[in-house]
């Protein structure tokens, strides 16, 4: 994982760790970038592990200024899914176990 990923990672936690604080269990980095398949892509994926129940669009919208400016700044296009924590330890949906697989969990 390059640098500059490192560092939007360390900040998009630290961004969202205090918009919902108690909510909040974290990132995880999936897709090409998580895999070392990215070769010159600026397309980061991720997934935002929240507590409690999910409004998807809801958590989008409310994420957005600070997902978007982050990833402006960093120069990187940012894919976000929000999913309650529990859903993504535990489904059999075949997108989420291969998440877990590859993902790298952001602290």
């Amino acid at each position: 994982m390059s640098p500059k990923l490192t560092a939007l990672l360390e900040r998009l936690d630290q961004s969202l760790r205090a918009l919902y604080r108690k909510r909040y269990r974290g990132l995880v980095l999936h897709g090409a970038q998580a895999r070392g398949e990215a070769r010159h892509s600026n397309r980061v994926d991720v997934i935002l592990l929240l507590d409690g129940p999910i409004d998807a669009m809801r958590e989008i919208l409310r994420t957005e200024d600070a997902v978007w400016s982050l990833a402006f700044e960093a120069g990187f296009t940012v894919g976000l899914l929000p999913i309650e924590e529990s859903r993504f330890e535990t489904s059999s949906e075949p997108f989420l176990q291969d998440a877990r697989r590859d993902g790298i969990r952001v602290p």
